[in-house]
């Protein structure tokens, strides 16, 4: 599962148009300034593949936004570091963004967060990520890659099913067994993208196999075994500091 840092209020949670921001200000409707981080597991749509009934519902919210907020601190930081220019943030016109991905609550099916892509005049393409009103990351990029091909885009499924459907993620004996092959996917490629930024870390060549191992539709005890740990403790272990590695070894990349 992808576990996403979103604000208290997400996406879809209420619309905030703009009436309602001058109702919030004037009664104190409980809309946040600012964020509080909580995890939330979300699960991954792309425009690409759909559903489109899912992709009309999030631009339908991303019009009613009055406009943005640019007050969270990781995403202040990626401004200055990145040369982001604001004004096409302070200025919102939604009709001149492209909706790329939208990330739903595993549980509720409810809109957490949104990526989205604008040309700029100078031929590049900025790039934001919402969480409700609130920009979280952004960044720029050369050409519009649409980034269609990560792995952990839902291209069908029960819940690709129920996003379609517009309902709720229901816990059959079919979501549940599908959940978990998600969740072993999305940690195997985490692996695997760990090993790629740290290629000389201890065990990584056993890391690697247990995580293909893992992608062509094994369990992790069996990967284990296969890539030879006595326990899977020992190798959830050695996940546990490649993980920490990675996270002290500096900044991510585009998208964070």
């Amino acid at each position: 599962m992808v576990v996403a840092y979103v604000g208290v209020v997400p996406i879809g949670a209420r619309r905030r148009t703009r009436h309602a921001v001058a109702v919030s200000k004037t009664v104190g409707v409980g809309w946040h300034s600012g964020p509080a981080m909580a995890k939330v597991r979300t699960l991954r749509f792309h425009t690409e593949y759909g559903p489109a009934p899912l992709f009309d519902k999030a631009r339908e919210q991303l019009n009613d936004l009055a406009g943005l907020s640019l007050e969270t601190p990781h995403a202040k930081s990626r401004f200055d570091e990145r040369g982001i220019p604001l004004q096409y943030l302070t200025d919102f016109q939604p009709e001149r963004w492209e909706v790329i991905t939208v990330e739903t609550a595993v549980r509720t099916g409810r809109i957490i967060y949104m990526s989205l892509q604008r040309k700029l005049e100078s031929k590049k393409y900025l790039w934001i990520v919402l969480a409700f009103e609130h920009v979280i990351t952004a960044w720029i990029t050369e050409r519009p890659s649409n980034r269609a091909t990560n792995p952990l885009i839902v291209k069908g499924g029960p819940a690709w099913d129920a996003a379609a459907e517009g309902r709720e993620p229901i816990r059959t004996h079919a979501m549940v067994e599908w959940e978990e092959a998600y969740a072993r996917r999305v940690r195997a490629h985490r692996i695997l993208t760990a090993l790629a930024t740290l290629p000389e870390r201890p065990s990584g060549d056993r890391l690697a196999h247990a995580a293909r191992f893992v992608l062509a539709g094994g369990t992790w005890n069996e990967a284990a075994v296969g890539a030879g740990w006595s326990t899977r403790e020992g190798m959830d272990a050695a996940v546990a500091r490649l993980l920490r590695a990675v996270k002290r070894s500096g900044p991510a990349g585009n998208g964070d």
